[in-house]
């Protein structure tokens, strides 16, 4: 582990590899965010029919085709270029791309969103406090803010940090010819950064694999120390934030 880095690695050189990882696989194979944590996202986000949503840190746009399809008007915004040319090249008419970093603020959509979603995205954000500041501006009075995040709470199962209270932490871990990095927090450290943005935690999700999710993963898994922890422990949480009704 290292102190974070001033900025973090955008995704930018490994990003057709990042996005066949994020493709619904074939083979019968298990997929986290198919099968797991995105189902897990939209049931908590609910009905989107006619909303305006932003997809924070959308990648190539798997989340965002999602919730076009289920009938909102999507702006997805991701800080890499290539993984943003990606899904562009994948839209429909009601997905709009752009390349911004988050942790920096997008005035031009002030009060603009009826929701806000982030897929796993919170953990590889260097700047959180800046990340959860500009949720919170661009989202309604009265709107909701909602991510799926690793569980903090696994970072020292999983052996991200030596203690759960080794906030700041970087993990850096290679990804095809990139390197990027998982930041650790606390839970308490994201909800009172939220909080701070104007945003009141409305509920919190613990995300379970089933039993024949398990029974799918590769061999490489069984091999983990925390594999047995699998369906007994909720490595994903989501967190369902809503929008002081007050002008902030």
């Amino acid at each position: 582990m290292q102190a974070a880095p001033a900025e973090q690695s955008t995704y930018d050189a490994i990003a057709a590899q990042y996005a066949q990882t994020q493709q619904r696989p074939t083979g019968g194979a298990f997929s986290w965010n198919h099968e797991l944590v995105i189902p897990h996202l939209l049931a908590v986000a609910g009905a989107v029919r006619g909303c305006t949503v932003l997809d924070a840190g959308c990648g190539e746009g798997v989340v965002a085709r999602y919730l076009a399809e289920a009938g909102a008007t999507v702006v997805g915004v991701d800080l890499s270029t290539q993984l943003i040319a990606l899904a562009q090249a994948q839209a429909s008419s009601s997905i709009t791309y752009q390349v911004h970093d988050l942790s920096q603020p997008l005035p031009q959509y002030a009060n603009h969103f009826d929701l806000v979603v982030s897929n796993l995205v919170l953990n590889d954000v260097a700047n959180y406090q800046g990340f959860a500041l500009t949720l919170g501006a661009v989202t309604k009075p009265a709107g909701r803010v909602i991510l799926s995040l690793t569980n903090p709470y696994s970072a020292v199962m999983r052996e991200k940090v030596e203690s759960y209270f080794d906030s700041g932490a970087a993990t850096p871990y290679a990804w095809g010819e990139g390197q990027v990095y998982h930041y650790h927090r606390t839970m308490q450290e994201y909800i009172r950064a939220f909080r701070a943005a104007g945003l009141l935690l409305n509920s919190l999700t613990d995300v379970q694999m089933t039993e024949a999710m398990v029974a799918k993963l590769p061999a490489s898994n069984h091999e983990l120390p925390w594999f047995a922890m699998y369906q007994r422990f909720p490595f994903f949480v989501i967190l369902d934030f809503v929008k002081d009704g007050a002008d902030l």
